[in-house]
């Protein structure tokens, strides 16, 4: 199976968030940089970005540059919530992995009051809202998973700033 340039810089870019090389707020280096670093073309470096990107690893700013970002941390005694910690990589590093090519499908991002349970395991209040996301994750065009998860409205603010 083919390993491509761009997923070793995943796999090197994720165990430096791991070992702490790169810590939360810290800025990558600028495109040029990583080019000449990994010899490769800005096309492999937008990839690796681009996957980073949908694994929550690291978040992009116009004019400020590429950062790694802050994670809420799910708590691990419930089963609800994600943690970080534990599940650095994603599906689309998963696959990558695998040689195969990741792809979401959303089906509805919908502002919902959520249940007592979703409430609980997002630390909400009765009166907070959140997002519910529905979409379908693909390999190679297969379908694979089907999810449906709840994002707090803060959360989700945060990614549109």
């Amino acid at each position: 199976m083919a390993h491509y340039a761009y997923q070793e810089i995943i796999e090197r870019t994720v165990a430096d968030i791991r070992d702490g090389v790169l810590r939360v707020g810290d800025r990558l280096p600028s495109t040029d940089v990583l080019c000449e670093k990994f010899g490769v073309s800005k096309i492999t470096i937008r990839r690796a970005m681009d996957e980073l990107g949908a694994q929550g690893l690291i978040s992009r700013r116009r004019g400020a540059g590429t950062f790694v970002k802050a994670l809420p941390m799910g708590r691990a005694d419930q089963p609800h919530g994600w943690n970080a910690a534990t599940e650095l990589n994603g599906f689309a590093a998963q696959c990558a992995a695998r040689g195969m090519v990741a792809r979401a499908e959303v089906h509805s991002v919908t502002l919902v009051r959520p249940d007592r349970s979703i409430r609980q395991a997002l630390a909400l209040s009765s009166d907070e809202f959140c997002h519910q996301l529905e979409r379908t994750l693909f390999a190679d065009d297969v379908a694979c998973v089907y999810q449906s998860c709840y994002i707090p409205t803060q959360l989700v603010e945060s990614f549109t700033a």
